[in-house]
């Protein structure tokens, strides 16, 4: 019995403590908007600026490394660095995919 009400805790404490964890979560945007038909040409450059900016951070991010990247690389190590990956992969792809579509209304 108090085998396992350890083993909780240590169950609660590692799921709180993984919640600290400074994952990136830059922002992953949909290829397609309800309202891409009836943007004009202002409205499709500003959307494209947005999604360049989203790439320009992802970009930023996985190039500064900053004194919680380290701490988190040292608690987190193997988790962290897979969500940071997913996040980034994720984001990159979905802007990328974004601009292609806001290339094809113009």
């Amino acid at each position: 019995m108090i085998k396992r009400s350890v083993s909780i805790a240590v169950l609660g404490s590692v799921l709180t403590l993984g919640g600290c964890a400074g994952s990136a979560d830059h922002e992953v945007v949909s290829a397609y908007s309800a309202s891409d038909e009836v943007m004009n040409c202002e409205q499709l450059t500003a959307e494209q600026v947005r999604v360049q900016a989203i790439i320009n951070a992802v970009n930023q991010d996985k190039d500064d490394v900053t004194g919680k990247d380290m701490l988190d690389g040292l608690l987190w190590f193997p988790f962290n660095l897979i969500a940071k990956s997913n996040n980034y992969n994720s984001a990159i792809n979905a802007a990328n995919t974004r601009l292609m579509r806001i290339d094809s209304l113009r």
